[in-house]
């Protein structure tokens, strides 16, 4: 009730008797008695205790049950609001899902794409037709994408120009030979040197007056693709530092069938060559026994500068918020030697193509802009993630995240996330949706893959998805990993759509948030 004084004030409730008296805290009685400005007549003031009490009530009612009737239907209204807002969300996403589980074109297309484009290396034509086939694609649907560019290097060899022959001990024969990525060739007429064969660094060092004017070749059992892979990638290095003339490196995977593995390696002045596990056993052996075998070894490739070639873009505008981003990828290039390269890594790129065609198809799309982007170059340096870190720069602290799916299309495990404890604590309800969805796909503390390091490095939250199969150190992903093995029956069209269906609920999750995920420097390792 309003004060002589001016001021609002809500008093103390007195204690009624019902006799028109109540209570002070002394313990006396005393007459109610209303205000003149009271809503009750003045005639009020003489009616019973009972009919006092209901004058009071209803000159309450009157002074505050309009503006509770009022904030009560807002507080309803508003709450309906949500709920059919949410309930929005939640049907969408059930349709994606659905979408994403049930979609067989993707899968096909994966398939057509490594039968029709391999050995998409980002500076051959086959990586070009696949990228303009890719278009095509896109147009049919009437969905649209485009490209930017992204300068390479530009590493050529000849499929049909390598050779090794082993001319002693023994009968003269040919063994299987590849160009490891970015090694210089041996000229037309090659080389002819005796072999040290070395199982470790260390064990080169040692022999470093042995290996001066011979072919090193590393024989290194296999423990883990981390920590084996090293040979490959810094063995020419190495093997030049002592004067060798070359190098070979037995291929890095746990398990072969005569089969030969590329990847990667420094560039360096000596060649660099991959053989197969058989045939660096075969030699360690003839060295064990002092029979030094001789090796005459021929390289076409070289290194020709850089090429401009292009990264896939596809976008879903953001409803509320178009110009932040939630970035799902995966790499088109593959290596060369005829190589399909399905679970590497046209699985990946498929895959993240698919969640953006499926919101396509079915008219969904979240608060901010989810963009599938399918790169070029990871295989020679992730060249393609680093042009569009600089090309972009100015959008990174408006992209909430960046997915990579690059480690084979097997059943979705884990999900290694960049940023530190505070991104991880914001992803919380995205590995809540996935095992509403019967997904159990647990997220660590780690990093984003190779095409979104760039990004990483700026302080955006990234995230690289691990299947079952390349968890483990021998995980058959690593017998297919860079060889002619790696086709598209070797993937599982339900593992494909259970990996795609864990982008999908990832981006729109992260998508529809009402904050942007933290961003820092962190890397979780």
């Amino acid at each position: 009730m309003s004060r002589g004084d001016g001021k609002q004030s809500y008093g103390r409730l007195e204690e009624f008797d019902g006799y028109g008296t109540s209570t002070d805290p002394d313990g006396k009685k005393k007459k109610h008695v209303r205000s003149r400005s009271s809503c009750c007549s003045r005639s009020d003031d003489k009616k019973s205790g009972v009919a006092a009490y209901l004058c009071s009530a209803r000159c309450l009612w009157q002074t505050v049950g309009v503006g509770v009737i009022v904030v009560g239907v807002l507080v309803v209204v508003m709450a309906f609001v949500m709920a059919i807002v949410e309930r929005g969300h939640n049907d969408e996403l059930e349709t994606l899902v659905e979408s994403l589980q049930q979609d067989t074109t993707q899968y096909a297309r994966m398939a057509a794409l490594c039968d029709l484009y391999p050995a998409r290396i980002s500076s051959s034509p086959s990586m070009d037709a696949a990228i303009e086939w890719i278009l095509d694609q896109l147009q049919l649907e009437g969905m649209e994408g485009y490209t930017e560019n992204a300068s390479v290097p530009y590493w050529y060899q000849n499929p049909d120009g390598h050779n090794l022959k082993l001319l002693y001990p023994g009968v003269p024969r040919e063994l299987a030979v590849t160009p490891l990525g970015r090694s210089i060739g041996t000229g037309p007429d090659g080389i002819e040197g005796y072999v040290l064969v070395v199982s470790s660094f260390d064990e080169l060092n040692n022999r470093s007056a042995e290996a001066a004017g011979k072919i090193v070749v590393y024989d290194v059992d296999y423990v883990s693709y981390g920590d084996t892979v090293q040979y490959r990638s810094q063995g020419a290095l190495m093997a030049a530092s002592v004067g060798a003339l070359a190098s070979l490196t037995m291929s890095v995977t746990p398990e072969s069938l005569y089969t030969l593995h590329t990847g990667g390696s420094t560039e360096a002045t000596v060649p660099a060559g991959s053989i197969t596990v058989e045939d660096a056993k075969m030699l360690h052996r003839m060295q064990n026994r002092g029979q030094i075998p001789l090796l005459h070894l021929v390289l076409d490739c070289e290194n020709r500068g850089t090429y401009m070639s292009r990264n896939v873009i596809i976008d879903i505008p953001g409803t509320d918020y178009p110009d932040e981003y939630v970035i799902i990828s995966g790499h088109l290039d593959s290596w060369d030697m005829n190589m399909a390269g399905a679970h590497d890594d046209a699985g990946g790129t498929l895959a993240a193509w698919q969640v953006v065609r499926s919101m396509y198809r079915n008219s969904i799309r979240a608060k901010r802009t989810v963009r599938a982007i399918l790169w070029t170059c990871e295989e020679l340096g992730g060249y393609g993630g680093r042009s569009y870190a600089a090309d972009h720069l100015s959008e990174l602290d408006k992209t909430s995240l960046a997915v990579e799916m690059d480690l084979g299309v097997f059943e979705p495990k884990e999900l290694s996330v960049s940023g530190g404890d505070k991104t991880l604590a914001a992803l919380a309800p995205v590995a809540e949706t996935l095992l509403d969805y019967g997904l159990n796909v647990t997220l660590t503390p780690g990093s984003g893959g190779v095409d979104t390091r760039a990004m990483e490095e700026e302080g955006v939250p990234c995230m690289s998805l691990i299947p079952s199969e390349s968890i483990p150190a021998d995980g058959v992903y690593y017998s297919y990993h860079h060889t002619r093995a790696d086709t598209p029956e070797k993937v599982d069209m339900g593992d494909f759509n259970d990996c795609s269906t864990v982008m999908g609920i990832i981006a729109y999750v992260v998508a529809n948030m009402d904050d942007l995920l933290p961003h820092d420097t962190t890397t979780n390792t």
